[in-house]
């Protein structure tokens, strides 16, 4: 009697092990790990591991909203939609030499310019003082000799630049709320179109449910006509241009040339193009 109880204790104490070894796994796997948090005028700042292999940067605490992440494993291919949006751009403009980001973040679209465009120059506006030494410490950044960041507002930046600088503006600023509300004005606009060369692209990430979606599109309209409209779940990014806007023929046509380059940063080159509406 002693034999068989003690042998189901056994197997009862072998099965509670087995829970409580599960159990603790799924909670290891579930971990955020803290890598930095501090706060500023700006607000406060995020940096965190995820259980699925992602370091992220968030300006709200984690499990929120996500401003920038990147693959750990493979940190110069693109994970977040916009962004794969956002480089279709290039369809337009195919061989650009200067280009313009308004917000770094973690550094993921100009990692992604440097791997596919290594010689082009690239200006790079952040307000936030903290963001560029985070973005080189956690999420590979680097710059180089064809790399200046400005730490400054990327509305006065853009206002006092010179007229026909850049060949592509790219905007991806945000506050924990939206974007900044001196963006969404006619001058802010107005003054992206005048710092673009002829034919000239913008590029603007936003948001596709937002109360502020017609006044974006009634902006981009009254300034450059006809846009894309590129949509993703919640994601949309406008890209409009300096001049006349190509046909979807020509776009289908420079994706060809960008096949390979953009299959190194895990973009499918149709899911892209299906992107391409032309907005009215």
């Amino acid at each position: 009697m002693n034999t068989k109880i003690t042998n189901r204790h056994y197997i009862y104490a072998v099965i509670l092990l087995s829970i409580c070894c599960y159990l603790s796994a799924i909670a290891q796997a579930t971990q955020t790990v803290i890598l930095h948090h501090s706060s500023n005028k700006y607000g406060p700042i995020w940096v965190y591991d995820s259980a699925d292999l992602k370091r992220c940067l968030s300006f709200v605490p984690p499990g929120q909203v996500i401003q920038s992440c990147m693959m750990t494993s493979e940190p110069d291919k693109l994970i977040f939609d916009y962004a794969k949006m956002v480089l279709g751009t290039l369809y337009l403009n195919k061989n650009p030499k200067k280009i313009l980001m308004i917000g770094l973040g973690g550094g993921s679209v100009a990692k992604a310019l440097y791997t596919i465009l290594p010689s082009v120059k690239l200006d790079i506006v952040e307000i936030n003082p903290d963001i560029p030494a985070l973005a080189k410490k956690y999420f590979a950044f680097q710059e180089d000799d064809h790399t200046r960041i400005f730490v400054e507002d990327g509305f006065d930046f853009i206002k006092n630049s010179h007229h026909n600088s850049y060949d592509i503006v790219i905007i991806d600023a945000f506050t924990k709320d939206y974007v900044p509300p001196s963006f969404l004005t006619l001058e802010f606009v107005k003054n992206v179109q005048n710092v673009l060369k002829p034919n000239g692209v913008v590029a603007v990430n936003t948001f596709k449910n937002n109360s502020y979606y017609e006044l974006e599109s009634k902006l981009y309209k009254e300034i450059f006509g006809d846009f894309f409209n590129l949509i993703s779940l919640e994601t949309r990014v406008i890209i409009a241009k300096k001049g006349e806007l190509p046909s979807f023929a020509k776009i289908q046509k420079q994706a060809i040339n960008w096949k390979f380059s953009f299959t190194r940063l895990d973009i499918d080159e149709e899911w892209l193009l299906d992107k391409f509406i032309k907005q009215k």
